[in-house]
């Protein structure tokens, strides 16, 4: 898919697709339509916490509104995480080499113009940003949106993790002021 393709398909079609498929066998149509809609809501409730600093792309003030110690990691080979928050040591570590990769990766689909270094940088910040939100703040829909499973007489709840990531993906749109999906970088075939 080139990136001119990508930028057509609407965030309801990405969000969609971050769905695995046991999950999307879990819920209707409806149901599905609802969770990527509350999550969208969600991701924008976010922004709105933080309009001054988000209006400057200021992720750097939001991490220290949170207390998170943001560091690199140019140690581990490349691969397709870029970063991670660790809520346990309250720290985001951003994989350089994987950074580079997948902006090495932007530059032969020619997308350099498009986006550059620090704007693929700030788009990991704010995506990485959502999740030490949505874990430190209560109650935020993404984080305790609850995927009920039976088998049998047994029944369990766990998280969702799929509403997270598209909070996180919709937050990084809104926040980073994208006209397209973040989910379009990673569908672009060179």
């Amino acid at each position: 898919m080139t990136f001119a393709e990508a930028k057509k398909v609407s965030d309801e079609v990405w969000y969609k697709d971050l769905f695995k498929e046991e999950e999307l066998k879990s819920f209707s149509q409806d149901e599905v339509a609802s969770i990527i809609h509350k999550c969208m809501e969600t991701a924008q409730q976010c922004c709105d916490m933080f309009p001054d600093a988000l209006a400057k792309q200021d992720f750097q003030s939001v991490y220290a509104h949170y207390g998170v110690r943001i560091m690199s990691n140019a140690q581990m080979e490349a691969t397709n995480l870029l970063a991670y928050y660790d809520a346990t040591l309250n720290g985001l570590e951003l994989q350089t080499n994987s950074i580079k990769q997948f902006y090495d990766r932007l530059l032969e689909a020619d997308l350099g113009e498009i986006i550059s270094y620090e704007k693929l940088e700030e788009m990991i910040l704010a995506h990485e940003l959502y999740h030490v939100i949505e874990m430190n703040e209560n109650d935020v829909y993404t984080y305790q949106k609850i995927d009920t499973r039976k088998f049998l007489f047994f029944s369990w709840k766990k998280r969702l993790v799929t509403a997270s990531e598209i909070g996180a993906y919709h937050f990084t749109k809104l926040s980073c002021q994208l006209d397209f999906n973040p989910r379009a970088l990673e569908e672009i075939s060179l």
